[in-house]
């Protein structure tokens, strides 16, 4: 399931933020515990199984590697700007230069299935939300290949 919205401005529902759009991402997920779920979100080891090739973290600083460090690759560093165990993790990219412009991985229990979700949120560019939610798919296919859930 899919949300996409732009925010700014008070008692309005939809508006531009610096060209940015923020997208919702809602996958339900094959298990029944957020501790496994926790684990993929907020461990380098686990966000190395599905977000990118490698995952370092030093101190509140996380180091993300997509391609192989010899040959053609790229490095984004992230911050851990808040997080609530077994509940949401939430990152800002440290090149980001808008304040308000985050990436989340929040954990949530389907009322109707019992299932849990993974709930990303997540800001693209104004001209690109398709780009944006087609990384976040690919992403949970290697998540799903890596860890059946």
């Amino acid at each position: 399931m899919y949300y996409f919205c732009a925010i700014n401005a008070p008692n309005t529902s939809k508006h531009v933020l610096m060209n940015k759009l923020k997208i919702t991402l809602e996958y339900e997920l094959n298990t029944r515990s957020p501790f496994i779920i926790w684990n993929l979100i907020s461990t380098t080891d686990g966000l190395s199984n599905w977000v990118a090739n490698n995952v370092e973290q030093k101190d509140n600083d996380i180091i993300f590697t997509w391609g192989e460090i010899w040959g053609h690759h790229e490095i984004r560093y992230a911050s851990i700007v808040s997080k609530e165990k077994n509940r949401f993790i939430r990152f800002k990219w440290n090149d980001d230069t808008d304040d308000n412009d985050y990436w989340e991985l929040r954990i949530e229990q389907s009322k109707e299935t019992d299932e849990y979700l993974l709930i990303i949120t997540d800001f693209a560019d104004n001209d690109d939300p398709d780009g944006l939610k087609y990384i976040w798919n690919e992403n949970m296919n290697r998540l799903h290949q890596a860890s059946g859930i």
